[in-house]
């Protein structure tokens, strides 16, 4: 799997995607808060964070990407 992502906490999941130019970084507040109830995943899109580049061609075939790592978490 090329995506990056951060497995933080204990619980129910939530995950958190971020905006174009961010990586999960950006959550790492709500990471703190909830991370005592909740599993919260981060995920690093294609090209951000320390994900690596990759040929994504759509919003769907990114949100197969997403739940393929999903599921293997």
């Amino acid at each position: 799997m090329n995506l990056a992502y951060s497995d933080i906490g204990k619980g129910k999941t939530l995950v958190f995607v971020h905006s174009y130019l961010w990586d999960n970084k950006m959550w790492k507040p709500q990471y703190k808060f909830l991370k005592k109830n909740f599993r919260c995943i981060g995920i690093d899109l294609p090209g951000h964070g320390n994900s690596k580049e990759m040929n994504v061609n759509s919003l769907e075939e990114l949100s197969l990407k997403i739940k393929e790592l999903i599921d293997n978490l």
